[in-house]
Order: C-alpha cells, then structure tokens, then sequence
C-alpha cells in the first residue's frame, strides 16, 4: 500500500521528533539493532493513545507532569511511503518478538519497503506505522505543541473525551487549566 500521509506522533519534548529506535523496545523494533524504526500514526488519536495508553495508571488518569512532557509534531513525506499492510484483525496481539522478526524480514526484502502499516495496540480502530530508518532524509516535521499547552486546548479535550481520561494534577491558572478547556 502507499500512503501520502500526514501522520503524527507523540514524543518527549525535550527529543527530536524523528527517532529511528534501536532499543529493542518496542513492537517492530529490529530485534539485533541493525536498523532503527519510527512510529507514528494516521491521526493524532492513535499517537496519543499509544503514548498514553500503556503510561495510564489503569484508572483512565494522566497526570498533569506527563502531558507537560510529551508533544504532538506532524510528520510530512516528500512522497508517499510504501507500506507492508499488516493492519489485518488481529494482528495487534502476540508477543513482540514474532513482529520484531517480521520486521527484519520487511526491512531486507528486495522490495524495500518503507514500513509497516498496523492496528494500533490501545485503539485498533486507528492505524499507525512503523517507518525504517532509509526514509529519514524524505521526512520533515511540523511542531504542534506540547499537550499542555493552551493551543492544543481542544484536541487535547477532544483526545481526552475520546478515551475517557481524566488529568491528575492540571494547575489552575486558566490559560493552561484542564477543567477550563470544557
């Protein structure tokens, strides 16, 4: 499949948006580190829950610190990525090994494609990508913001009332209030 994007991702303000991980860490991770891979997602919903989604306490509350520290950067393709479509039912469950080893496969495939298409773990409604490290010099990002800030007041409200989440520890002056942004 090709898609032209934009796609979105939820990241540590204090990094840069576009970071290809060699950690090992996550679902379609190169299992020996030889390539490094970027997630994003078709919408900021499926970036933000499966940022927040796995941080959650279990009681559907954020706190106030976390969304302090992460923003939201669209992310924008010179042309469209080529994309291995696993975003079938279904495929978002089994341990991360199976997927890392997909991963690998995809990446030294004499095809080449730029990524992985799937269903996101904590939302399977959305889809979100796994993009390989060759693409890196295609790619540009757009700052939106960190989510606590007062310009992102309505998608973090609409992001919120989307997940039923509530926020721990909001301050209350009013320009960065979560109660305020109803």
């Amino acid at each position: 499949m090709s898609a032209a994007g934009p796609w979105y991702r939820t990241h540590r303000s204090d990094l840069d948006p576009l970071f290809f991980g060699r950690l090992v860490r996550n679902r379609f991770d190169a299992p020996d580190k030889s390539f490094g891979v970027l997630y994003l997602a078709r919408e900021p919903h499926g970036a933000f829950i499966e940022t927040f989604g796995r941080d959650r306490d279990g009681f559907g509350v954020l706190g106030w610190s976390d969304l302090q520290s992460r923003s939201l950067t669209q992310v924008e393709s010179r042309e469209p990525l080529v994309l291995v479509d696993l975003s079938g039912a279904g495929l978002a469950r089994g341990d991360h090994s199976m997927s890392r080893s997909w991963s690998a496969a995809l990446y030294r495939h004499p095809s080449s494609p730029d990524g992985i298409a799937y269903r996101c773990r904590h939302d399977p409604d959305r889809v979100a990508v796994a993009v390989f490290d060759r693409v890196a010099p295609r790619l540009s990002t757009i700052p939106l913001g960190r989510f606590s800030e007062w310009k992102l007041r309505s998608v973090l409200r609409h992001l919120l009332d989307a997940y039923e989440l509530g926020v721990l520890g909001a301050p209350s002056q009013p320009a960065t209030d979560v109660t305020s942004l109803a």
